[in-house]
């Protein structure tokens, strides 16, 4: 028994040293030039990727900046053609109510016209008196 004692204990020791070492294995593996080299790196790599992701948001926010004014500019720009088209229809709606009438007045006179002409004609018709007589040849 005390045997199996000491041979767990043997092993016990022995498991300890090769955990030691390993550890003091992996303190040097850290601490060596090239591991620095590399962690170094890496944090170069992220700094680059960090600045690239802030360029890239800062972009973005420009990007939504510009085309909230951008709409704005197009909305204020549809309004205006969206009067200009009011104000087109406006004056042809008046060119043609002016239109309409001046035709009706035009029609108006054409009748006035026809009236006194047809009237003219009755009194020429109503009159007695006889036409004169034609004047005398040259002579």
């Amino acid at each position: 028994m005390a045997d199996l004692k000491l041979r767990e204990v043997a092993l016990n020791e022995q498991e300890r040293r090769q955990k030691a070492a390993e550890q003091v294995r992996k303190i040097e593996e850290k601490s060596s030039p090239e591991a620095e080299r590399q962690a170094a790196e890496r944090r170069a790599t992220a700094l680059e990727a960090t600045k690239a992701r802030e360029e890239r948001t800062r972009q973005k926010a420009s990007d939504r900046i510009d085309l909230q004014q951008n709409e704005a500019s197009n909305a204020a720009a549809a309004a205006g053609k969206d009067q200009g088209a009011k104000q087109r229809a406006q004056a042809r709606a008046d060119k043609q109510a002016a239109s309409a009438k001046e035709a009706q007045i035009y029609k108006d006179k054409q009748q006035e016209a026809q009236e006194r002409k047809a009237a003219r004609e009755q009194r020429l018709r109503e009159q007695t008196k006889p036409a004169a007589k034609p004047l005398p040849a040259p002579g």
